[in-house]
């Protein structure tokens, strides 16, 4: 009796292992299996959180469409730029061809307008981007690389604050653009600027690529260069004709559309958050500028075709010339990224209904929270406070800016 029971205990024993065996098994497998899917330049990436291409949000989001900003009897607005508002709702329209920004009440009603076109203080040649910091408007003037602050609470001028003037003294440098691409206000009203260094030789040909490399730097509140290089980006530009100038005239283009560019977001902490196209992949940085950690996605990514680039309602001069073009096999991963009051993170991607992005909302460390599709032709500008602030056009056939309230449940 006692040989019978010792012999199924040691029975049972060994199916216990195998079981063990046999799950350890799979999950090296599958464990593997994932691995094996990811790209050799992202498995290298440090302090990595890799999520699920299955994962589920948690959230459903829904939209109320809330308030219209644009054309009045009291206001006109040419050419409208990219758009900011400040935590009481007002919203900051500017226009690119008045050089001037047209501010609105949370309601709708038109105020006034701030700036001119002029080189002077509070005035403009190029309004680039608008963004609202500790009660003021900071408005960034491309050509002139400078930014004019207005006051929020009495909408005046306050000052004018020239950009990089000790660059000389920075050797990665001095190759780079004079301009300024990109500049963005940290809640310490310092800054992070982005320096351009292009890639082409003084040989080119027609529809040739060349890669750009920007390079990122602090700014002090006077707008020194206060740091040694923090980051670099890549993005591609092409040479491609162009004719309304002159029939013989070629110029490098960044053909944004099918390359995608590099984004950057600043939270309200002032922590640094960093994309480029190629793949669903967002660095993360201290407010001091070191790297802290990255978060990544696998994500199947769209091919480009004509077909797929005539339904994105890309210029019909590219699609005629895209056989001659030296493009991407596939549309870009990633095309805007933006970060809302609660510093949470929302992501515009390309699926293969091109009338539309699918854009996801993320915590800060990248967990999904919701999805959803929202029509190309009706950019998404700000995120705040709970609503969606988008332009679009309307049935006269200009722009206006619309604003939606969202939940997540």
């Amino acid at each position: 009796m006692d040989f019978f029971v010792h012999a199924l205990l040691v029975i049972n024993y060994m199916i216990l292992k195998f079981k063990v065996f046999l799950f350890l098994l799979l999950l090296t497998g599958c464990s593997g299996n994932r691995i094996n899917q990811i790209p050799h330049d992202i498995r290298s990436v440090k302090k990595l959180i890799i999520y699920s291409a299955n994962t589920k949000p948690k959230d459903t989001i829904s939209f109320k469409r809330d308030a219209v900003y644009g054309n009045s009897n009291n206001v006109i607005i040419g050419k409208m730029g990219n758009i900011a508002v400040d935590h009481s709702g007002c919203v900051f329209i500017p226009d690119i061809q008045k050089q001037t920004i047209d501010v609105f009440k949370s309601d709708g009603k038109y105020i006034k307008h701030l700036g001119r076109h002029g080189k002077g203080p509070g005035e403009f040649t190029n309004i680039r981007s608008l963004q609202i910091r500790n009660q003021h408007l900071y408005a960034y003037d491309l050509n002139q690389t400078k930014i004019n602050v207005f006051k929020l609470d009495s909408l005046t001028f306050n000052k004018t604050i020239l950009l990089a003037e000790n660059r000389k003294s920075f050797s990665k440098l001095k190759n780079a653009s004079s301009q300024i691409q990109n500049i963005y206000v940290r809640n310490n009203n310092t800054y992070i600027a982005d320096f351009t260094k292009f890639g082409f030789s003084k040989k080119f040909h027609k529809w040739q690529n060349y890669k750009n490399t920007k390079l990122y730097y602090f700014l002090n509140k006077n707008g020194k260069i206060s740091s040694k290089l923090l980051f670099k980006l890549k993005y591609i530009n092409s040479i491609i004709p162009w004719p309304p100038i002159h029939p013989r005239t070629v110029m490098g283009l960044h053909l944004s559309k099918f390359f995608g560019s590099p984004q950057v977001l600043v939270s309200s902490n002032n922590t640094i958050y960093t994309a480029e196209p190629d793949y669903f992949l967002i660095k993360i940085y201290k407010s001091d500028g070191n790297y802290n950690g990255a978060f990544y996605y696998p994500f199947k990514k769209i091919r480009l075709t004509t077909k797929s680039a005539t339904e994105a309602g890309v210029y019909k001069y590219l699609i005629k010339d895209m056989k001659m073009m030296n493009l991407p096999r596939t549309w870009p991963a990633l095309y805007k990224i933006k970060i809302d009051t609660k510093n949470r993170i929302w992501v515009s991607t390309i699926v293969k209904n091109m009338k539309v992005y699918q854009w996801w909302v993320l915590t800060q460390k990248g967990k999904l929270l919701a999805r959803f599709n929202w029509p190309r032709n009706e950019s998404i500008q700000v995120i705040k406070n709970g609503y969606i602030y988008t332009k679009e056009t309307n049935k006269k056939g200009s722009k206006d800016i619309v604003r939606y309230r969202f939940k997540l449940k």
